[in-house]
């Protein structure tokens, strides 16, 4: 694991996790599920439902890992977009399903 180094290289110990916070909601980038944390940074989001910023260590969280969630309908858009090239994977927190599928048909020339 790259973040425990890192955590260390700053004399940080690892913290546990912000039970405080609301969960930072996933999106997905060029075919990446990803997380924006408040300082600006980007992280890809774990499986495992939390993340931790490499640009700020979570700092404003006291160094705590924050938690991250999934849409419901994670494996619909993934399949949706899955038709698609690389580049035009992208879905953001709000866009439903119809929406994925009516952009597939306006762009079918497009697909896979």
């Amino acid at each position: 694991m790259v973040l425990v180094p890192d955590l260390g290289d700053k004399l940080i110990t690892e913290q546990g996790y912000d039970k405080e916070s609301p969960p930072l909601e996933a999106y997905v980038n060029h075919g990446r599920w990803l997380v924006k944390c408040e300082c600006g940074g980007c992280e890809y989001v774990w499986e495992e439902g939390f993340m931790m910023c490499r640009s700020c260590l979570n700092g404003e969280h006291k160094h705590q890992y924050r938690r991250t969630i999934f849409p419901k309908n994670r494996r619909q858009i993934e399949s949706l977009l899955l038709l698609r090239p690389l580049h035009n994977r992208n879905w953001y927190p709000g866009e439903t399903i119809k929406q994925l599928a009516k952009e597939n048909k306006e762009h079918k020339e497009e697909l896979l």
